[in-house]
Parts: C-alpha cells; sequence; structure tokens
C-alpha cells in the first residue's frame, strides 16, 4: 500500500505501510539509540493522533531503527544541556521552578499518553536496549512483542 496522500514528514519516525491498514511506525534516531529529544515527544503526540483519525489505517506497529535498541529513553545529555532540566539561567524562585517543571511534566505526559489514546490497535515491537521511556511507550500499547535480547531497565536516579 503507497503511503496515504496526507501523511506528514516526520523528522525523527520513519512511517511505511507495508500492507493493506497497517501503518509501521519507526523510532528514527539509530546513531543515538533512539534516545528521545523534545521534538520526539511533540512528533510523536501529531504522529499518532494523525494515524488515529486516518481511515485507511486499522493497526500501528511502532519500532525502533537500528539493530541496537528500541529506544534508550530519554536523551538525559540533551535535557540537561539545553532543556527544563538546564540549571544555566534558571530562576532563582524555586515556586516557578516547580510550576515550570511541573507543566513540562504534563506536556511530556500528554505527548506519550497519545500512544494509550489511539483508537487503532498498537503493536510494540521491542528489541535490544528498552530502558526508561521505552518502558512507558511500550505500556502505552495495546500489544508488547519483545526479541530474546531484548534488555529492559528502569532507573530514576543515581
Amino acid at each position: 500500500m503507497a503511503r496515504p496522500a496526507s501523511t506528514p514528514f516526520y523528522a525523527y519516525f520513519k512511517i511505511s505501510y507495508p500492507v493493506d491498514y497497517v501503518a509501521h511506525v519507526e523510532i528514527n534516531r539509530p546513531d543515538r539509540l533512539n534516545a528521545f529529544i523534545e521534538p520526539m515527544w511533540h512528533e510523536l503526540r501529531s504522529l499518532f493522533t494523525h494515524l488515529s483519525h486516518t481511515a485507511s489505517v486499522r493497526a500501528i506497529v511502532l519500532s525502533g531503527a537500528g539493530p541496537r535498541a528500541f529506544t534508550t529513553g530519554l536523551d538525559v545529555v540533551a535535557a540537561s544541556t539545553g532543556g527544563i532540566l538546564s540549571t544555566h539561567g534558571a530562576p532563582a524562585d524555586p515556586a516557578r521552578v516547580a510550576t515550570a517543571m511541573r507543566r513540562h511534566i504534563l506536556e511530556f505526559q500528554d505527548c506519550v499518553s497519545a500512544i494509550e489514546r489511539c483508537e487503532k490497535p498498537v503493536v510494540c515491537a521491542l528489541h535490544g536496549y528498552s530502558l526508561g521511556l521505552g518502558i512507558d511507550i511500550a505500556v502505552c500499547a495495546d500489544v508488547r512483542l519483545c526479541a530474546a535480547e531484548t534488555r529492559f531497565a528502569v532507573k530514576e536516579v543515581d
């Protein structure tokens, strides 16, 4: 099945249609083991909202590009150098910092929850490393399948 005319372009995800009515979404940042940066969250939400409303799609398979990882979760280096976790130029008022952090987390959670809200069944195909956010994403899917070599871990703090 050819790409539907209305499928938008996504910088961090590849979408293909291997058989009729099935969309294959591939997290496409293999050089960084598919680690998520903030623009990817927003693309994830946009992509799953789009596919949820696309009549020619009846099921979605979500996987990670490259042989080493489904996703290693959040790109903590990128988050700490320019994102909400960055201390550069941070306001001194703890209440404002906490409010900004809360809003940021709620936005992030909404983006990931787009998979769960999707009106089509989502099958998550995991391989290699599936760390942190990778597990959150898998839990949002309707069905999870993993290769024998898949490694799971959640480590929030050291």
